[in-house]
């Protein structure tokens, strides 16, 4: 059974992953609850909001791709997730 801070914890880090669900629907074409079944952990849609500043910065396109490049390695598996989506 989970004490009172380790549910205090667990309540905080639901609101931040929706907080984080929240700020990535205003930038993608998908609702909350969405994003917070395809990018169940925080980790992930701290990814998806890293790749997704990257695309819409307003930088030209061979900046995103240096940028994307720098970053493949954390970034892949959430842009993996998005392509399955579309495909």
């Amino acid at each position: 059974m989970l004490n009172r801070d380790e549910k205090a914890a667990r309540r905080a880090a639901n609101k931040k992953d929706k907080k984080y669900a929240a700020e990535i629907s205003s930038l993608i074409r998908l609702t909350d609850d969405e994003i917070m079944r395809l990018f169940p952990s925080r980790s992930e849609k701290v990814q998806l909001l890293e790749l997704l500043q990257i695309v819409t910065a307003n930088t030209d396109e061979n900046e995103k791709i240096v940028k994307l490049k720098e970053n493949i390695d954390n970034l892949a598996c959430v842009a993996i997730k998005l392509v399955e989506l579309l495909a």
